[in-house]
């Protein structure tokens, strides 16, 4: 509602500083890929007259964990170079997840939204290593769910490929910033 107002809630306040800076923000990014589908914009229209919309999308951000620390990244997405901020100066004010209370919490479940979602995102650090998204893939029980995930792709066990094979609809944003020594240099890992 606070959009229809003209007004941005606090929880898209970044987002909010890229349009006010000309920059193309992640959510109208997303509103381009719902205005260009005939089918989500048939159900946008539907949710939009319902008193009580639920969400068709979560964005799924347990942790920080990640297995590189890529020069292009920070502490707020990286676990390795979060330590390395720590080493420097612990008084570095970096984001502190709370996995344990979320899966305790909610186990994945979300039963007042799970019926309505048709798209699951996850991002991280690198979510392929961060078993709490094992997890929740793993319990998810619609597979025609569209999965996105933005990964390193540097991970590749059985565990995650089986994980692929269970989904109709998988879409993998795999970063990739050079090949050879410029990537060695780079992604510091991979």
């Amino acid at each position: 509602q606070s959009f229809l107002n003209g007004k941005f809630p606090t929880e898209c306040q970044g987002c909010k500083r890229l349009v006010d800076q000309n920059i193309v923000s992640p959510a109208y990014q997303e509103t381009q890929g719902w205005l260009s589908d005939s089918n989500k914009q048939a159900e946008l229209e539907r949710i939009l007259t319902e008193e009580t919309a639920l969400p068709q999308m979560l964005d799924i951000r347990y942790s920080n964990v990640c297995n590189l620390k890529c020069r292009t990244c920070n502490p707020y997405n990286s676990s390795a170079i979060q330590a390395e901020y720590n080493k420097i100066n612990d008084t570095v004010d970096v984001v502190k997840f709370h996995t344990g209370q979320v899966k305790q919490k909610y186990n994945h479940v979300f039963p007042t939204v799970d019926k309505n979602l048709f798209r699951l995102y996850f991002a991280g650090g690198e979510p392929l290593v961060e078993q709490y998204n094992l997890d929740f893939l793993k319990s998810w029980q619609d597979t025609s769910t569209e999965i996105i995930i933005n990964t390193n792709h540097t991970v590749q066990s059985a565990e995650v490929l089986g994980l692929f094979a269970k989904f109709n609809n998988i879409t993998l944003n795999v970063s990739i910033d050079a090949t050879g020594k410029l990537n060695d240099y780079i992604r510091h890992g991979s």
